[in-house]
């Protein structure tokens, strides 16, 4: 994208904003998508362990199994995360050297095509 930019003389923003919707709609799809994958493979496995059909498959675990869990490094890993992305964002802010508000649309006279 930034290529392209370049080669057209234009600002990056004027290729990505308009390719965002088309994000999202993809995200959504593929979301959509794994959460029907999901669906079909726990029924698939209910039935595979002779199951009732409205009884919901659940996996106990083993002791070892439970040793490997550690919600509680949940936080250690939180604070490092919040910290880079407060770094990153500040760190742009000052390449910017002016407010940090997030760019408007360009308007189609600044396009040079």
């Amino acid at each position: 994208m930034i290529r392209a930019s370049a080669a057209l003389h234009i600002p990056v923003a004027t290729i990505f904003y308009p390719l965002a919707p088309v994000q999202i709609v993809g995200l959504l799809f593929v979301f959509s998508v794994a959460w029907w994958m999901g669906k079909r493979e726990a029924k698939r496995l209910s039935l595979h362990n002779e199951s009732p059909q409205g009884e919901r498959l659940v996996r106990h675990l083993s002791e070892e199994e439970k040793v490997l869990r550690r919600p509680r490094r949940f936080w250690i890993n939180l604070l490092p995360t919040l910290a880079l992305i407060a770094a990153m964002i500040g760190f742009r802010c000052s390449l910017r050297r002016s407010s940090c508000a997030v760019p408007s649309w360009p308007s189609p006279s600044t396009i040079r095509i």
